[in-house]
């Protein structure tokens, strides 16, 4: 009798053991798939921030460039 109790007993652990497996591999990738989502819009904001700076940089060297000639 112990020895089938036992077994049943490996046997229940190794259950749990992969249902636990299987809930963490779910859980990182429920997070990936928020991070996945969010990753186009970041790349986008970042594109239109850097010629966003471009374009200030550009008009305010122009803008004090016509500036000096005026004088």
């Amino acid at each position: 009798m112990g020895l089938l109790t036992s077994r049943v007993r490996n046997s229940f652990a190794k259950s749990c053991a992969r249902f636990f497996q299987a809930f963490t591999i779910i859980a990182v990738f429920n997070s990936m798939r928020f991070i996945l989502t969010v990753l186009p819009q970041t790349v986008k904001a970042v594109a239109e921030v850097s010629v966003l700076v471009k374009n200030y940089v550009k008009d305010a060297t122009v803008g004090k460039e016509s500036k000096e000639a005026a004088y």
